[in-house]
């Protein structure tokens, strides 16, 4: 799919300079790859190709797994429309949204994906060392922060290799770091390695990439001795332990929902508490600033100030 904007423009040379435009991609809606890390892996592969080739638009389609009956829509549709629609819409599975189905309107792995392209804009930088399925795309940012994917995508054809990952940046850095994996499974994020760019020269990035799997490393210009806590700590509110995680007092202990409420009081993050865990918002993509976080437990409210930084 990637490479039809530069094939149609080899087809038709007087295209060459027009904008082109895919209204729906994706892989065959109904179809349910069984790997959760399939779909996050084609988004970023799909994407980085569609820029490669030259596309101007592609439509995502679909934002969400939305399950239409047919009573919806039968006093405006055609017969035939109302039979596709119904069969297409009510009784099929839909498995590529970038949320699902539900009341609650859950985030699946799609939503991540997108998440991190959006922070790909910036120079390009050049990259040396990966292949044709252990592949890397790098930019700094017009702040100089670096935005760095890795993913492991397999082409149909090919056998699935896991490769042993060390990233080096060729120029020394100041600032911090975060490598940082997308979860399919659990569909979130989880950041695996934090620290200063200056112990990377000698103790150099490195993971496991899996096939399908996508990482993410963040570099920031700032230091770790001059940045804000990610999280605020507050004694009156000890919501807060010392490697940064916001965690539940005892008393709190039971299951419930956090939500964090940026300085526009809108929501900015709902996530559910499991029974008797700390929440751990270190692997949050959110925009730097001051938020309130909402905790609600056994019935009771707390809440606090979070910084993110």
């Amino acid at each position: 799919m990637a490479g039809q904007a530069s094939w149609i423009k080899g087809m038709l040379p007087y295209l060459a300079n027009k904008e082109t435009m895919i209204s729906e991609w994706n892989m065959a809606i109904g179809w349910n790859p069984g790997d959760p890390n399939f779909q996050p892996a084609y988004i970023v592969e799909a994407t980085c190709g569609f820029e490669a080739n030259g596309l101007t638009i592609g439509a995502y389609y679909h934002i969400r797994d939305y399950v239409c009956e047919t009573p919806d829509f039968a006093s405006w549709f055609s017969d035939n429309g109302r039979l596709m629609t119904g069969g297409w819409c009510a009784g099929c599975a839909h498995y590529h949204g970038m949320w699902d189905n539900t009341s609650e309107a859950r985030m699946r792995p799609s939503f991540y994906a997108f998440r991190w392209l959006s922070t790909m804009v910036g120079k390009r930088l050049g990259i040396t060392g990966a292949t044709a399925q252990a592949k890397c795309l790098a930019v700094k940012t017009n702040n100089g922060d670096l935005s760095i994917l890795i993913w492991n995508w397999k082409q149909w054809e090919a056998a699935a290799t896991t490769y042993n990952v060390t990233i080096r940046l060729s120029q020394t850095q100041s600032g911090t770091f975060k490598l940082i994996s997308l979860n399919s499974a659990t569909v979130d994020t989880s950041i695996v390695r934090y620290g200063n760019v200056s112990e990377l020269a000698s103790n150099p990035i490195s993971f496991t990439l899996d096939k399908y799997r996508v990482y993410r490393i963040a570099v920031s210009k700032q230091s770790a001795a001059s940045a804000p806590r990610r999280h605020q700590r507050s004694e009156a509110h000890p919501l807060v332990n010392r490697n940064g995680s916001l965690c539940i007092l005892p008393s709190f202990s039971g299951a419930g929902e956090i939500v964090l409420v940026n300085a526009q009081g809108r929501t900015a993050l709902r996530r559910a508490i499991p029974q008797a865990a700390s929440i751990d918002l270190r692997d949050v993509l959110l925009p730097p600033g001051l938020y309130q976080a909402e905790i609600t437990a056994e019935r009771r409210n707390i809440s606090a100030p979070v910084v993110i930084w």
